[in-house]
This record gives C-alpha cells, sequence and structure tokens, in this order.
C-alpha cells in the first residue's frame, strides 16, 4: 500500500453516476443518485487535514478513537429522550467513518447492538 498510487490510473464510469458538462465539455458537477460527490469532496477537504496529524498514525491514539466513539454512539442512544446535536471530534469522526466504510450492513448491527 505504501509504495502504490492512490488515484485510479485510465477512465472509470461509476454506475448510476450523472455527469453534467458545460459548454467547453468538462463537468460542471458529478452527482451519484442524489449525493453531489464534487460538494462532498470539498466539505470533506479540512476533516482531511486534520485526520493526516502525525497522532492519527499512533495505535493507542486510534485505541483511545475507538473508546470514544463507542462512548458517544452509546451518549446518542441514551440521550434519545431529549435529542441534541452531537458533534464528534476528528478522532471521533476517523473512527466513525471507518467503521460506515468497512461494510455499512455491519455498521448497522453494530449500531443497534450498542443502543
Amino acid at each position: 500500500y505504501p509504495a502504490e498510487d492512490f488515484f485510479l490510473q485510465g477512465e472509470y464510469e461509476l454506475p448510476n453516476a450523472t455527469h453534467k458538462k458545460n459548454a467547453e465539455g468538462s463537468h460542471k458537477d458529478t452527482q451519484l443518485g442524489d449525493l453531489d460527490i464534487v460538494e462532498s469532496c470539498r466539505k470533506q477537504k479540512a476533516f482531511l487535514f486534520q485526520v493526516s496529524g502525525e497522532s492519527f498514525r499512533d495505535d493507542d491514539f486510534l485505541r483511545d478513537g475507538v473508546s470514544n466513539y463507542y462512548k458517544l454512539v452509546s451518549l446518542v442512544d441514551a440521550d434519545m429522550i431529549r435529542p441534541r446535536f452531537f458533534v464528534p471530534t476528528p478522532q471521533i469522526a476517523l473512527v466513525w467513518y471507518s467503521h460506515m466504510a468497512h461494510s455499512v450492513m455491519q455498521y448497522h448491527l453494530d449500531i443497534m447492538n450498542i443502543s
């Protein structure tokens, strides 16, 4: 993985993707279902910068993140009587996004078991 290029080489089409082009032929926007991929990437830019620091490569820090993530999920469920808006720290958000990216079905089952 460290020696492999992050970007795929060649042209690839996403299934169910809608590409809208402007008069010059460049992509005006890219939709995947209801998701605007370009806008979503712009929103993630700051997050990716936050989680690129040295601490996010430290196993103890990441283990603490898993523990903090579990606590936040438990807290959110326990507070459903009085719903509130919770904002995860970058540490917790990284674990959360990684959890969802692993398997959406497993994520759903895990969240249901925690609550």
